[in-house]
């Protein structure tokens, strides 16, 4: 439940952050589904799903949601890891 709070604390200090999370997993990956990080508005996270392209592809996406007013309060994107994103495991 330590996701939880640091997601508490850091809406207390900022006003928003949004959660990402790791919803499924296939074949070989750097995270299980379940994984968590907390993206803040200023770019700053807490917490990994993995590291690499993958990562940071889901710290812009998180970002851009918190940076639009009326943008998404859930989104789900699938990523297929391997040379297209440069991220490769196993």
């Amino acid at each position: 439940m330590l996701v939880w709070r640091r997601l508490l604390e850091a809406i207390d200090r900022a006003g928003k952050a949004a959660m990402v999370t790791v919803a499924a997993a296939r074949g070989s990956a750097p995270r299980d589904a379940g994984a968590r990080m907390i993206v803040h508005p200023d770019g700053a996270f807490t917490g990994t799903i993995g590291g690499g392209t993958l990562e940071w592809r889901a710290i812009a996406l998180a970002q851009a949601a918190l940076a639009n007013p009326s943008g998404a309060k859930v989104a789900i994107r699938g990523f297929a890891l391997g040379p297209e994103l440069g991220q490769c495991c196993g």
